[in-house]
């Protein structure tokens, strides 16, 4: 289904920016902008995209390819899923873990049919993370905790209390070895501005 809605293209041109720079750390010069955009587009179109900017379909899809991800939008699912998160934030709240896996477990099955396609891939992991971390009691990766750091800043507002859940069970393993990271990044995540009341005092 092609992308109309302007906040949802500023979106994936955004996660296109963050995934190539993501990869240019692992990959060097193949994630650059001269090596990336050959035979796609132009530098500077590269740079509009991920700027947010309107561009070509065919563009976008090329360029999505290269991440195995299909270019689309379900207003539908977007809507669904919001509905859903206040009853989610709820169950999270007041730590009622059952609660939280059924209504993790329902955005899962939405998310199935579309967990290929840019944004939705996001979600699908980010419901997954939420329902692993209460079912398992599964601590997120120092890499995918950087991830969400980066995420949490181009993702709606909406899903950002997902994305801090999962960030600050994951920073106290890393504060003793690196203090002043660890409060830099707490400050990040603007604790006073929250839907969900996190039960640990994580200011130190």
């Amino acid at each position: 289904m092609a992308v109309e809605n302007l906040e949802k293209l500023w979106l994936i041109g955004h996660m296109i920016n963050l995934y190539r720079i993501e990869n240019r750390k692992l990959y060097n010069d193949e994630y650059s902008i001269e090596r990336f955009c050959e035979g796609i587009c132009t530098r500077n179109t590269l740079k509009r995209i991920e700027n947010g900017e309107r561009c070509r379909e065919s563009t976008y899809m090329n360029i999505l390819s290269k991440f195995d991800l299909l270019f689309g939008d379900f207003p539908k699912i977007d809507e669904a899923l919001l509905l859903m998160l206040d009853q989610l934030y709820n169950a999270i709240e007041f730590y009622d873990i059952p609660s939280v896996k059924e209504y993790c477990q329902k955005a899962l099955t939405l998310l199935e049919r579309v967990r290929n396609y840019v944004v939705y891939s996001e979600l699908y992991m980010l419901f997954k993370d939420v329902y692993d971390h209460f079912q398992y009691d599964i601590i997120i990766s120092r890499d995918s905790m950087h991830h969400y750091l980066k995420l949490i800043e181009i993702m709606p507002d909406a899903y950002d209390d997902l994305i801090r859940l999962l960030i600050l069970n994951r920073l106290p393993l890393d504060a003793i070895e690196n203090g002043k990271e660890y409060n830099n990044h707490i400050k990040k995540l603007c604790l006073y501005n929250t839907k969900v009341q996190f039960t640990r005092d994580y200011t130190g």
